[in-house]
């Protein structure tokens, strides 16, 4: 049931990596590294999503504009697809190398990237139909 279980939790890692024979090339002290790493990402992720959630909500309750905090969201969510042209160099360099776990590690990164920009998205998204509700919206 544990090797079940570990298969379920390793899916996310695997469709990050793109091909099959990428997480079959790894042996498995990478595998562990970069399920640790992909650990550390959804804790940030569910910390963003905590934070934005309440920030947001704390300045809606207080009467500000919810042009600025939607307008803010989605400015810093935009980011983080600007981050990934970034890494997507990093990551050609080591793929020459033939380094897979780097690779591997940037490619998971990547896709958490895209987590936190939906994450930011999606809250000035909730705040715009909450200000909405709220006739905050000015």
């Amino acid at each position: 049931m544990q090797n079940n279980d570990q298969q379920q939790n390793d899916l996310w890692i695997k469709q990050s990596l793109g091909a099959a024979s990428n997480w079959k090339e790894l042996d498995e002290a990478d595998r562990v590294s970069l399920r640790k790493a992909a650990a550390w990402y959804a804790i940030i992720a569910i910390g963003l999503a905590i934070g934005v959630g309440i920030l947001s909500f704390t300045i809606l309750q207080d009467g500000a504009k919810a042009t600025l905090v939607t307008s803010s969201l989605a400015i810093i969510g935009a980011v983080f697809p600007a981050i990934e042209k970034v890494v997507s160099g990093s990551m050609e360099y080591f793929e020459s190398t033939n380094e897979k776990l780097h690779v591997a590690k940037l490619k998971l990164m990547r896709s958490y990237f895209n987590l936190y920009a939906l994450i930011l998205v999606g809250a000035a998204l909730l705040d715009f139909i909450a200000a909405a509700f709220l006739g905050l919206w000015q």
